[in-house]
């Protein structure tokens, strides 16, 4: 998900992943979306959550990414 305010040219990326492969695929998409070049990161904030019932719980998690595309 990506949204940009307009007005002070300021925009956010939230990426989500869950389970042991899902986690894992996060890392990776957050790594080579960051290597893009072009972006200035203004703050990068990682939330983890367990969800699932009391036999059977996963981890979730997002990383919210604030930043500035200097194009």
């Amino acid at each position: 998900m990506t949204k940009t305010d307009a007005t002070h040219n300021t925009s956010i990326k939230i990426f989500y992943g869950s389970g042991w492969d899902g986690l894992q695929q996060l890392q990776e998409e957050v790594n080579d979306w960051l290597d893009d070049q072009g972006k200035e990161v203004i703050s990068l904030t990682p939330s983890v959550c367990s969800v699932g019932d009391p036999n059977e719980m996963y981890q979730g998690l997002t990383v919210t990414v604030w930043y500035r595309d200097m194009r």
